[in-house]
């Protein structure tokens, strides 16, 4: 089981990716932007963080570069090592 934070402005994106996710025995979270991604990864530890690209607030690409800063340990799905 992984601790996995979705991230998606679409909230039926995110619904659906959590319903799939927690099927496998995931234990999911939710983010509606990279800024409150990054509030939650920061109180709470995650192994991957699934997010969109294009969001209000925060977009993908900034979330993924600040968690991959802060946060060298959270695997990125879509990111390139």
């Amino acid at each position: 089981m992984a601790r996995i934070l979705v991230v998606d402005d679409e909230e039926k994106v995110r619904f659906s990716l959590r319903a799939a996710l927690e099927d496998e025995a995931h234990d999911v979270s939710e983010a509606e932007n990279g800024a409150v991604a990054m509030d939650l990864v920061t109180v709470g530890a995650f192994d991957l963080v699934v997010t969109d690209i294009v969001m209000p607030e925060k977009e993908g690409i900034q979330t993924i570069l600040e968690l991959k800063s802060g946060f060298p340990d959270i695997k990125n799905w879509g990111c390139p090592s």
